[in-house]
């Protein structure tokens, strides 16, 4: 950002003293709530195990519930601020008034690529929440390690995430860094600024854990909505709008132009690659925090409005600064918002305290988005590792762990943003096709029934999509990219191949079981055959009683409740629409002379060119369409008075059909048929776990 005048820079201290006041006062209201819920947990009659360990392990349980879900009791609007002020990071106040500048219409590829992710964002949450509740996940691994049952897909999946999640909350520290070193004057390349934010940062979420982050969120939110509303009308009211802009003296002429064919194409790839925002653990761990399914609707509707509040009016700032820059003499900007900010402030009165307000809403959009991964990554170590590796731990022993976590994964980000540079920027163009190989696991965990894959199938895909993203982008597309025949995302390449490898190989497999039961080897079946040294411990989410979560378990849970992706129309229809917002259409209209001006008038609709305009109305049915479907989910996931608790075994047992009296019987006669068949093939169950899913 550029440097505010000294006149500006007294209000941005009292601005930024009452921001961080707010803070603190959010995050002292957040510990005390910590606080009650864990004095009410602990005098609950059924807070205790029947032993030591059982109340130990309860008492562990009741932490992760505690700090890292705040105790799932996040109401509509706590859960719609947190989702809010967690999905639009600095970016989208800063970065994409930056793009517009820079790109022009084409930065609607981020107001388009909202709808892909609601719908990830809906397709995810009704199923990842009730079997959350049903079966005691807390982290957002545990659905993986219940439903696949083996350590080594559990940990690739945790790589998988932690590493796209830990660049993203590097991306942070990189942002805050030249933000509040522009904003108060101070040399670009000291570490001060930055390392006291990422210390309050780490204070707030030992004090308040997912609560204090949720109420700060909230906070921070508030001031990003008034930004995103307020800013976009200053520049109206004093400077017109689209409609005022003359193409012919427009100094980026090449804005008008209908996007190319490379454009085209890279748009509707950024769309596509947005299905990774519903995966990433920071969205995963407030649809288990949230009180009910209500609340995690309330925040999806906001989010599907972003695009008219949010997107739409940073490219409206974006598009206009390059016209009023110029007007007003300033050329060559290293950021246009911060210059535009100036001028705003520069009018006083109403326009000087909203942009305050906004150079503080910069820190403030930074801020909500680090401390959520934050927090996030710091669960899933916890929980993931730290727990493993130190079993026998005292719940203080978990805590201390957990605030150690949240320590490290800062140091090391604050280092890697220290020392990144140019790698650093290349790690984050490819931490979402990173992120976009879990989908495979996540779609068919919770949707494959036709097609079950082994876990080390989707093990093996994993890795391979992974290693295509950094080969692709450090190789082909980084080689030459002007001059590339095939402009292709390396995460949707990625990703491909992934898919691609689960369907032939799980094919393969099947083929095979099939081919050896007709040759009369009884043995052969198509389930999952899984060594022991690979099986998790499922008692906390079984009760120890080794009930399985299979496929037909998620589907017969998930009947009476509504999901749209259930229903072939709403995949069709939305497959179909993220084709009609990408322009499409007959690319570099009108070509430009040798000046760099237009040949021919473009094609204008109240000032922007009509295939922007086009992409603009389609956006009105669709947020309309959008906000029915969520709006028309379940808002309870348990219908016909279906308990909320933790399925017994039993129940567990009753629901999968497991041991019914024919299978009883059968299984009983077998068992004295083969009573006689010796130690050896006893040793040989012992060793490999062989689980029947249907």
């Amino acid at each position: 950002m550029a440097d505010l005048s000294s006149d500006n820079l007294v209000g941005l201290y009292v601005a930024i003293a009452v921001y961080f006041s707010l803070l603190i006062a959010a995050t002292v209201i957040a510990y005390r709530w910590k606080q009650q819920s864990s004095l009410s947990r602990s005098s609950s009659p059924d807070g205790g195990g029947n032993g030591d360990d059982d109340q130990q392990q309860q008492q562990i349980n009741d932490h992760f519930e505690t700090h890292f879900l705040g105790n799932r009791s996040l109401g509509p609007l706590v859960t719609t601020g947190t989702a809010f002020a967690s999905y639009f990071s600095g970016y989208t106040l800063v970065g994409m008034p930056n793009q517009a500048y820079s790109m022009g219409w084409m930065t609607l590829m981020w107001a388009a690529s909202i709808p892909t992710a609601i719908v990830t964002f809906i397709s995810l949450s009704a199923r990842l929440r009730k079997i959350g509740i049903l079966r005691n996940h807390q982290s957002p691994v545990d659905f993986i390690t219940d439903r696949f049952r083996s350590q080594v897909l559990r940990y690739t999946s945790v790589v998988l995430i932690v590493f796209p999640s830990l660049m993203y909350l590097t991306a942070q520290m990189v942002a805050i860094r030249g933000t509040f070193n522009s904003l108060f004057k101070i040399p670009a390349d000291s570490p001060w600024a930055v390392l006291v934010t990422a210390a309050i940062i780490v204070v707030f979420e030992w004090v308040g854990g997912l609560r204090g982050v949720a109420l700060t969120d909230c906070v921070q939110g508030i001031i990003m909505f008034a930004c995103f509303i307020c800013l976009p009308l200053i520049v109206f009211r004093h400077y017109g709008g689209w409609a005022s802009l003359d193409w012919e003296t427009y100094p980026k002429q090449n804005f008008f132009q209908t996007p190319s064919r490379e454009q085209q194409w890279m748009y509707w790839q950024f769309v596509v690659m947005f299905i990774t925002v519903g995966m990433y653990p920071h969205i995963i761990q407030r649809i288990y925090a949230a009180d009910s399914f209500k609340s995690i609707k309330y925040a999806y509707s906001v989010i599907s409005l972003a695009p008219w509040f949010a997107v739409i009016p940073a490219i409206f700032l974006g598009t206009m600064s390059v016209q009023i820059l110029v007007d007003n003499g300033i050329e060559n900007v290293t950021s246009p918002f911060a210059s535009m900010l100036e001028l705003i402030m520069d009018l006083g009165g109403f326009a000087y305290v909203v942009g305050v307000i906004a150079s503080t809403a910069t820190l403030a959009a930074i801020m909500s988005t680090a401390d959520s991964v934050l927090i996030a990554i710091s669960q899933l170590l916890t929980s993931e590792v730290f727990t493993h590796v130190l079993p026998k731990s005292s719940p203080k022993v978990i805590c201390i762990l957990g605030r150690l976590s949240t320590f490290l994964i800062m140091a090391l980000a604050l280092v890697a943003a220290f020392l990144g540079g140019q790698n650093l920027i290349d790690l984050i163009l490819i931490q979402n096709g990173l992120m976009l190989n879990n989908l495979p696991i996540y779609f068919f965990g919770l949707y494959g029934r036709s097609i079950d894959p082994h876990p080390w199938i989707l093990c093996f895909s994993a890795i391979c999509g992974a290693a295509t993203v950094a080969i692709l982008h450090y190789t082909y597309l980084q080689r030459d990219p002007e001059n590339q025949p095939v402009m292709i995302a390396a995460g949707i390449a990625g990703a491909g191949l992934n898919f691609a490898l689960v369907v032939l190989l799980e094919g393969v497999r099947s083929l095979w079981s099939w081919y050896s039961k007709k040759k009369g080897d009884e043995q052969s079946d198509n389930s999952h055959s899984i060594p022991t040294w690979d099986l998790p411990n499922l008692s906390r989410f079984d009760g120890g009683h080794n009930v399985y979560l299979s496929s037909d378990f998620i589907w017969e849970a998930m009947e009476g409740i509504r999901e749209p992706l259930v229903e072939h129309w709403f995949v069709f229809l939305m497959v179909g629409i993220t084709v009609l917002l990408t322009p499409f259409t007959e690319p570099s209209t009108p070509p430009l002379d040798d000046t760099g001006n237009l040949v021919w008038a473009p094609n204008l609709v109240n000032g922007i060119p009509a295939w922007a305009f086009q992409i603009v109305m389609i956006l009105v049915p669709l947020t309309i369409f959008l906000l029915y479907c969520i709006m028309a989910m379940s808002d309870d996931l348990f219908p016909e008075n279906q308990s909320k608790q933790p399925l017994s075994a039993e129940e567990q047992e009753e629901r999968r059909g497991l041991k019914t009296g024919a299978e009883s019987s059968v299984t009983e006669s077998e068992g004295k048929n083969d009573a006689s068949a010796g130690a050896g093939e006893e040793e040989t169950n012992n060793e490999l776990i062989t689980s029947k899913l249907p």
